[in-house]
């Protein structure tokens, strides 16, 4: 299973000059990072609810006090957040409170970054600010300091040493779907299998693998042939009502996109190619069309022409086995690496999931990291079914909330 992108991503790419504002989805192909909480068991988090539009109530900033003292310069979160299911009648949001430090002591007057936005206002006399996040999916955001030019500890005005340590502290605010019921086996081979329930923070299941989209790929190529980093692949029904965007091809020519073989043609499906590299863009002659096979992921190289020239008509695609899944996958991290399980499934519709770890993690603690993203596989998911592990990340999916739960294995 590869993971593509969650929900809570930015996603890469950009639309092509003179696209319609309908329906367009880019794809990136991403690689799988993240924050430690100090929730252990994974029930408990931030015992605040979210907010009502019509609530600006928030707890005070004093709680940084709770967390105590921490060595050279930090950004931390006095605890993570369930994720909660959507509702019209709130504003769906978390405040988050973020405590900036430097050897144990409150900043203030430090502005920081989450993410790419800016909090406009800067820390007070307990190192605190807010951060509105959203409440209804699972995500890492990360803090940063943006500017630490009039920070003080308490009224004293910083170094320029003590400035640049806190210019490169990083944080981070986490929402998760509770894991709870976690318990370890260590099988007769060797092998522990690891199981638990991920839940919302009113006990209910995540919602359930589903079908997202199948994937198409390939190679594009400059005029002379060579791999071409930056491109940027489209197609379009003839309807003209779809539109799907890769993101930029990667250095070696390859791209990625979102493919939605729908319609009425029986076998394939007639769609319009474009390509662009920077401020150029071409597109196959209007009398051509592209037959892709129906309700398949598929393969097509690109060749792209000099400017002011058609784009020449791709070779017929060709169907791979495989589909892009939408759903919550939870996973096990040890020394800062995610481990590749032998077998898993995917959270069935009870919340329940399932690892089986190699043996030589037996006897070690891990903790849990978890995304509901999008991930391409062969295998076809369904609720409680087998993750095809030959795709298993190697490295965390972007802003996926880690350390949520730790889990001390049978030796």
């Amino acid at each position: 299973m590869r993971a593509l992108a969650g929900r809570s991503e930015s996603t890469l790419g950009r639309p092509i000059r003179g696209a319609p504002a309908l329906i367009v989805l880019l794809l990136a192909s991403i690689s799988l990072t993240a924050c430690s909480v100090g929730d252990d068991d994974g029930g408990g988090g931030e015992a605040a609810t979210t907010l009502r539009s019509s609530d600006a109530r928030r707890t005070p900033t004093s709680r940084c006090k709770d967390l105590g003292a921490a060595n050279g310069a930090s950004i931390r979160t006095p605890a993570s957040f369930a994720v909660t299911p959507w509702r019209l009648d709130r504003a769906n949001l978390y405040d988050a409170l973020g405590c900036v430090t430097l050897a144990g002591r409150p900043v203030s007057g430090v502005t920081v970054k989450v993410n790419n936005y800016v909090v406009p206002e800067p820390t007070d006399e307990n190192g605190g600010f807010y951060y509105k996040i959203d409440a209804t999916v699972p995500q890492r955001a990360t803090v940063t300091v943006a500017d630490a030019s009039t920070a003080k500890s308490g009224e004293n005005a910083l170094s320029d040493d003590e400035r640049a340590e806190l210019t490169a502290a990083t944080g981070a605010l986490t929402v998760r779907f509770k894991l709870t019921e976690l318990q370890s086996e260590r099988l007769p081979n060797g092998t522990v299998r690891v199981s638990g329930s991920a839940t919302f923070d009113n006990g209910a299941p995540p919602p359930p693998v589903v079908l997202f989209a199948y994937e198409l790929t390939g190679k594009v190529r400059d005029r002379n042939g060579r791999p071409l980093g930056g491109a940027v692949i489209a197609t379009r029904t003839l309807d003209l009502e779809v539109w799907s965007f890769s993101a930029p091809s990667a250095p070696d020519g390859t791209y990625r996109s979102f493919f939605y073989p729908t319609g009425d043609e029986i076998g394939e499906v007639g769609l319009t190619v474009r390509a662009s590299v920077g401020d150029e863009s071409w597109e196959i002659a209007p009398t051509e069309v592209v037959k892709f096979p129906k309700l398949k992921s598929a393969t097509m190289d690109v060749d792209i022409p000099p400017p002011g020239f058609p784009l020449p008509t791709p070779d017929p695609p060709r169907a791979v086995p495989g589909a892009v899944y939408e759903g919550l996958l939870v996973g096990a991290e040890l020394d800062g690496k995610p481990v590749t399980p032998l077998a898993a499934r995917w959270v069935d519709r009870r919340g329940h999931f399932e690892l089986l770890l190699p043996a030589d993690v037996a006897g070690q603690t891990i903790s849990f990291w978890e995304s509901r993203l999008y991930a391409y596989s062969r295998v076809s998911a369904r609720p409680g079914g087998p993750v095809d592990v030959s795709y298993w990340p190697q490295e965390f999916p972007p802003r996926a909330p880690r350390g949520i739960a730790t889990l001390t294995l049978p030796g």
